[in-house]
């Protein structure tokens, strides 16, 4: 399986100039106010609602459930529950609850 996702095309090398542009300017909003990231090309989260950038927080001290935090960019979801339309909202699903994210934070 790991040969597999190794020879799988990247979505890094298919998007298109906008995208690409929205992305690098996120990483510089991300090193400029000092936030360790990583780049992820195995990461997939609701490609079919999310728009442009998905996220994950993970910690390795909660073993094999160690996303703490995740979500993503959801253009057009205010609209779709019926509200003014709004070009952007960052959606964050809190998968574990304070309980794990208290673990995590020791």
């Amino acid at each position: 399986m790991k040969e597999l996702l190794n020879n799988a095309p990247k979505l890094l090398d298919h998007l298109d100039e906008e995208s690409l542009n929205h992305f690098e300017k996120l990483q510089g909003y991300l090193s400029h106010a000092g936030i360790k990231f990583e780049i992820n090309p195995c990461l997939v989260r609701g490609l079919d609602y999310y728009t442009k950038t998905v996220f994950e927080w993970v910690t390795d001290k909660l073993g094999a459930q160690g996303t703490i935090c995740a979500g993503g960019r959801y253009d057009g979801l205010v609209e779709q529950l019926g509200g003014k339309k709004h070009p952007r909202y960052l959606v964050f699903l809190f998968w574990h609850g304070t309980n794990h994210s208290a673990h995590a934070a020791d």
